[in-house]
């Protein structure tokens, strides 16, 4: 069984959500429990959305990496972020929602490294019309919104797209990503490094 929980204010305090969980798991010891508090973030029904979605994916990601170590041969690997870090195998068996808008994010990394720049806009070439999304550090800019093919805002962060403007100036160099998108994707992946978000909570007495 896979069970999402989600309760107010559980990224400033995280114990209500465990006392379910617990609970859940005494009733339940099968069952696959994802909790809100795991990704932080702010705004309910975005959290609501990831820990859903992550509690439906936990059976496809769990094959999906099994087919991966066997693949492997134990060859020891990583699997790439939507942020366009990177988490370990076994992460992404309890949190697959982080691996969601990977290509994005390892795509604008990946055209920024061959073009030789670490603060630059990128153009990707996508159908119907080409979209934007900036490099900083050499690190793809992300935020958490609305992915466009969930139509649902999620509060993991991915890479933020737009369509091209020309009219908007730009203060950075302009890299048109020219590769093909799975060779962009896989340099991305070779520079890509681990990475973790840390939500910082300021408490009102008021």
């Amino acid at each position: 069984d896979q069970v999402a929980v989600v309760a107010t204010g559980s990224p400033a305090q995280s114990g209500h959500e465990r006392e379910v969980a617990d609970a859940l798991l005494a009733a339940r010891p099968t069952a696959v429990i994802s909790a809100a508090h795991e990704f932080g973030g702010l705004g309910m029904g975005a959290r609501e959305a990831t820990v859903v979605l992550n509690s439906a994916l936990s059976v496809a990601a769990s094959d999906i990496v099994d087919r991966c170590e066997q693949a492997a041969r134990d060859t020891p690997f990583h699997v790439a972020r939507g942020d366009g870090g990177w988490v370990s195998a076994s992460r992404l068996r309890t949190l697959p929602v982080l691996g969601l808008g990977a290509a994005d994010a390892l795509q604008l990394a990946g055209a920024a490294t061959l073009a030789g720049e670490r603060d630059c806009r990128v153009v990707l070439d996508r159908r119907p019309h080409p979209v934007v999304g900036d490099v900083r550090h050499g690190l793809a800019a992300v935020r958490p919104q609305t992915l466009p093919d969930l139509g649902t805002a999620l509060v993991v962060p991915t890479a933020e797209l737009t369509q091209a403007n020309p009219a908007t100036p730009d203060t950075v160099p302009v890299v048109k990503a020219d590769r093909d998108a799975d060779e962009l994707t896989c340099v991305g992946a070779a520079v890509s490094r681990p990475a973790a978000w840390l939500d910082e909570i300021a408490f009102v007495s008021s």
